[in-house]
């Protein structure tokens, strides 16, 4: 059933959903009125009629003021992340924005949560670090404590710690989670963020164990999957040829989370095409990775890897 239902909600528009959603705040705040309105008109002596009919039932009623809430605050939470889910990038942002802030009344503390982490993958998604970093660190006093949502958030603490360079901070989103199991896809997420941050700070023995206890709990992770490759590529154990095939196979998936992160396995794929012979593609990444830096899709760790490539051949072709 959630897969059909996915599947239908896939189909939708954006636009639609967002609609949808309004649609359903108003129908609320309507249902909501107009139940209490017809209290106090049954206690009128104008509406003998309506008494007879509402009194009697007036626990049945407060039903769909009730249904009808429940199914609007359950959308509000979530769209942020079914607009994510269908690459509607710019509407999520404008959605996900208003409601990062708690507010006793009007939203509480796991909405917030919710639309923080939402927001930190759009600020990602559009190389927005600077506001990527506000959103993720932002009044920490405002989460709930114990919410699964804690360890997505620490995750995506840990992407942008790495996309910036700042090793400190992986291990200090790490830390704030260390215990938590769930969501599994986020936990090992995390752990592979930590493996990464081992791999970059030369423990390789700790990287493959981190990785280990990152399959462990999820044998299916693509994030525990691109830190191998980076992994592999780095000690040079595997094959090129086989080592290119595992690289494409994770990239897109690696391109649409995180698309500052194009350059650096764009390098990558440069590195293998050479060490294969397979010099006219090789060429041919290297004008896509110029591309993206023209156009400014590359972020602060893949920049520093290209000017190091850059000064290397400039000091070959100088000798």
């Amino acid at each position: 059933m959630p897969s059909t239902i996915d599947s239908w909600r896939d189909r939708i528009s954006p636009s639609v959903l967002i609609g949808a959603a309004r649609l359903l705040g108003g129908l609320m705040l309507a249902s909501v009125a107009s139940y209490f309105a017809a209290i106090a008109m049954s206690f009128s002596s104008f509406f003998p009629e309506l008494a007879k009919v509402f009194l009697p039932r007036i626990i049945l009623f407060v039903y769909v003021p009730l249904a009808i809430s429940v199914v609007y605050f359950y959308v509000r939470v979530q769209l942020g992340r079914w607009l994510l889910e269908q690459g509607a990038i710019e509407q999520a942002r404008e959605w996900c924005e208003p409601r990062l802030d708690y507010n006793f009344w009007l939203r509480g503390k796991r909405e917030v949560l919710i639309q923080r982490v939402v927001m930190a993958q759009v600020s990602m998604r559009q190389l927005d670090y600077v506001l990527a970093e506000s959103v993720l660190w932002r009044a920490p006093e405002a989460l709930p404590s114990g919410a699964r949502e804690l360890v997505e958030l620490a995750r995506w603490r840990a992407e942008w710690a790495l996309r910036s360079d700042n090793l400190l901070r992986v291990k200090k989103a790490h830390d704030e989670v260390d215990g938590a199991s769930r969501p599994r896809v986020d936990r090992a997420a995390l752990i592979a963020c930590m493996a990464e941050r081992a791999m970059r700070s030369g423990q390789a023995p700790r990287c493959r164990e981190l990785l280990e206890e990152a399959r462990w709990v999820d044998p299916t992770s693509r994030r525990a999957e691109l830190v191998e490759v980076l992994l592999e590529a780095r000690e040079g154990r595997v094959g090129a040829e086989k080592l290119l095939h595992r690289l494409d196979s994770v990239r897109g998936w690696a391109d649409e989370q995180i698309p500052g992160r194009g350059v650096e396995l764009g390098l990558l794929r440069c590195e293998l095409l050479g060490e294969l012979g397979r010099g006219s593609e090789r060429d041919e990444e290297m004008a896509r990775v110029r591309a993206l830096i023209e156009d400014g899709v590359v972020d602060r760790r893949s920049e520093l890897l290209f000017q190091d490539i850059e000064e290397r051949e400039r000091v070959i072709q100088e000798s």
